[in-house]
């Protein structure tokens, strides 16, 4: 307390709402600090997130009003939990982290076909993607690639690239 008084320590904390039935293009950016988002149920056209030298939480439990035409999320040094990014539906997604663990959940419901891009740099990420949808891989790493199905499923087009790090790919 002592510390926080006189400035030697400080703790800040920003609560955020936004209005469900409102279109914004979401601009964010979190430096030297931890970051919780819950996005679910708003009406986002896109997704911007910018993250740097602490941990960084984004999650979606409901879809969002409408399909996101680009979702994008950038940083380092920290961790990375993404979870519930089929609900966001969205038809660009890139995901690149450096020099920290990630941790990206596919699940949600999904309904568009994405192009979704993930790379790392000095760290490693868990990347986990649902059974119901198709998966085509364009990257020259190992093949997550699906067989043709009889019901036509939304297709997630897979690139990966990792540097000095791993990108371990889950179907569950």
């Amino acid at each position: 307390l002592l510390q926080m008084a006189f400035g030697g320590a400080s703790y800040s904390r920003l609560d955020v709402y936004l209005p469900p039935d409102v279109p914004i293009a979401l601009e964010l950016k979190i430096n030297k600090g931890a970051g919780e988002v819950e996005i679910g149920g708003l009406w986002l056209s896109e997704v911007m997130i910018e993250a740097g030298q602490g941990g960084f939480s984004l999650q979606l439990d409901e879809p969002l009003r409408e399909p996101v035409d680009r979702f994008v999320v950038s940083g380092e040094m920290g961790g990375l939990d993404l979870s519930g990014l089929g609900f966001a539906n969205p038809r660009v997604l890139d995901v690149s982290w450096r020099m920290g663990g990630a941790s990206v959940s596919l699940d949600g419901d999904w309904t568009v076909d994405c192009d979704a891009s993930f790379a790392v740099d000095m760290g490693g990420m868990a990347l986990m993607i649902p059974r119901d949808v198709t998966v085509e891989n364009i990257t020259d790493g190992p093949a997550v690639l699906d067989d043709p199905s009889e019901v036509s499923l939304p297709v997630v087009r897979l690139r990966t690239s990792q540097k000095r790090g791993e990108i371990d790919v889950i179907r569950r």
